[in-house]
């Protein structure tokens, strides 16, 4: 079946943790990528399955337009209000989602949620992660150690964040996998890096708690990753997926912080938090940081064995990929 697929792959993208996780995966599986350029279309129109992973993505666009009626399977991980349902980004999402024959989505609630626009078998597969990165590695030193990864944007809590770092409490330390002159180093116990691009020297594991400050989530990775390595959370309630979450590890594993009504179905641009409001959550986010207790390895063991349980592998996800493409 392999040899009959390929994936499509947009000419922009960038290297982030969902990209790589995905460029594993489907190593593993040994599917050819293509990039989406309009001159690769008559190669492309030789395999018979075409997997789309940027349904919103222009370049991918163009070319499912020009080509002969295919198997198309599309990967969806945005919620449509963060795209906004009137941007391009959501039209263009929705052309392809309706010509796709199935769509592969990471949590039930976007399931939910897509099914109001499109008539197309959705299938939930969970996201996975390489098990082998996200391993215990117990922090014994001291200060506690708290971190964030992900990209510096106000949708991820960017206003949040810059609070957070200038008023951290100087007991504890806060680790960021970015380097951004939004943020400025003042106290040994505040660390910029990016050791999560080497992925062998991922902070996660090392972090005695993850903080999450984002606005709008879908199915957060880093927040799987954590919970693989046994690392508790602090995040806002960005998305359903945080309760799911919290039925299954308890609400001191998953402390929730909730957003304010303000910024509910807001699209990616308009994601913003007045002074009042960033201020009220970065100080809730500081108490709860004072109040987290440091967890032994084994607190941190009974994590990740639930996390492996509900089957949050790049192993499982690639298995659940492969039956899928094959027809299931």
């Amino acid at each position: 079946m392999n040899e009959n697929t390929v994936i499509l792959k947009p000419i922009s993208s960038t290297i982030n943790g969902q990209t790589n996780r995905m460029n594993s995966v489907h190593a593993k599986l040994g599917i050819k990528i293509l990039p989406a350029f309009i001159h690769n279309i008559t190669e492309i129109s030789k395999f018979k399955n075409i997997i789309i992973f940027d349904p919103e993505d222009r370049d991918i666009f163009k070319i499912i337009e020009k080509l002969p009626r295919k198997r198309i399977i599309s990967h969806f991980h945005l919620n449509p209000t963060y795209l906004g349902l009137n941007s391009e980004l959501w039209k263009t999402s929705l052309t392809i989602l309706n010509r796709s024959d199935i769509i592969i989505v990471p949590a039930d609630f976007l399931k939910v949620e897509l099914e109001k626009y499109i008539n197309r078998e959705i299938i939930t597969v969970p996201n996975g992660v390489d098990t082998e990165i996200f391993k215990i590695k117990n922090n014994v030193s001291l200060p506690q150690t708290f971190g964030f990864v992900g990209k510096l944007t106000n949708s991820k809590g960017l206003q949040i964040l810059k609070y957070i770092w200038r008023n951290f409490p100087s007991n504890y330390r806060i680790q960021i996998d970015s380097v951004n002159n939004e943020l400025l180093i003042n106290t040994n116990n505040k660390i910029l890096s990016n050791q999560s691009l080497q992925r062998e020297n991922h902070i996660t594991p090392f972090l005695d708690c993850l903080i999450s400050t984002s606005l709008s989530e879908v199915a957060p990775l880093v927040i799987i990753e954590a919970l693989v390595a046994g690392v508790p959370v602090i995040t806002t309630n960005s998305s359903p997926y945080i309760d799911e979450l919290q039925k299954v590890f308890s609400s001191s594993i998953i402390q929730k912080i909730i957003l304010p009504d303000t910024i509910k179905n807001l699209n990616k641009d308009e994601l913003k938090l007045n002074k009042q409001e960033v201020k009220q959550l970065s100080e809730v986010f500081i108490e709860k940081i004072i109040t987290m207790p440091k967890l032994n390895k084994t607190e941190k063991e009974a994590i990740r064995k639930k996390a492996l349980e509900i089957g949050f592998s790049s192993d499982k996800m690639c298995y659940s990929f492969a039956t899928i493409y094959q027809g299931h």
